[in-house]
């Protein structure tokens, strides 16, 4: 979460529209799946749109929706507080940190040839002693989530200990432990 990362998220107005641009996606997204249904499935899949569309317009809840309402909340509050992370960390104002830092990168979350990773940058910026670890997650919110949270919580403390011990969990040339 560099801010290098985000700049085109600086702007106010995106955030206004977080709300149009989550229904767009999701719109989006339910057209894709729309065109690689065969032609025969798409009645009840429009009926089944129509109707929570209907439902959520006089505020009733059909079956499906009452048994499928913890995940919408979910996704709805996953992207506000994606776009809210985003808006904050592209006005982060970056300064040099004297002491020891504990960069913990999700090491399997793909980023595109065309964008610089920046998951690495901290490092130059920490005085003291920096050490990364790879955790194998798809991405950093993962890394808060079952079985990767326990391998961050086992770097935390071991990162925590070498402060007594002046030892640490790589390869001092390294300076890289894969979990």
């Amino acid at each position: 979460w560099h801010p290098s990362s985000y700049r085109n998220h600086r702007n106010n107005w995106t955030m206004g529209l977080w709300l149009p641009l989550f229904v767009a996606g999701k719109i989006w997204k339910n057209a894709q799946v729309l065109f690689r249904t065969s032609l025969k499935d798409w009645r009840p899949f429009l009926q089944l749109k129509v109707n929570r569309l209907v439902s959520m317009l006089h505020g009733e809840s059909l079956e499906i929706e009452r048994r499928t309402e913890e995940t919408r909340e979910t996704h709805w509050h996953v992207e506000r507080v994606t776009r809210a992370t985003f808006y904050a960390v592209a006005r982060y104002a970056v300064r040099p940190y004297s002491g020891r830092l504990l960069n913990i990168v999700a090491s399997r979350r793909r980023v595109a040839e065309s964008i610089v990773d920046t998951r690495r940058v901290w490092e130059a910026l920490a005085g003291g002693e920096s050490q990364t670890v790879e955790v194998a997650a798809e991405d950093s919110g993962l890394l808060f989530t079952l079985p990767h949270v326990e391998d961050v919580s086992t770097c935390v403390q071991a990162f925590l200990a070498a402060d007594a011990t002046n030892n640490t969990l790589c390869d001092r040339s390294d300076r890289v432990m894969r979990m």
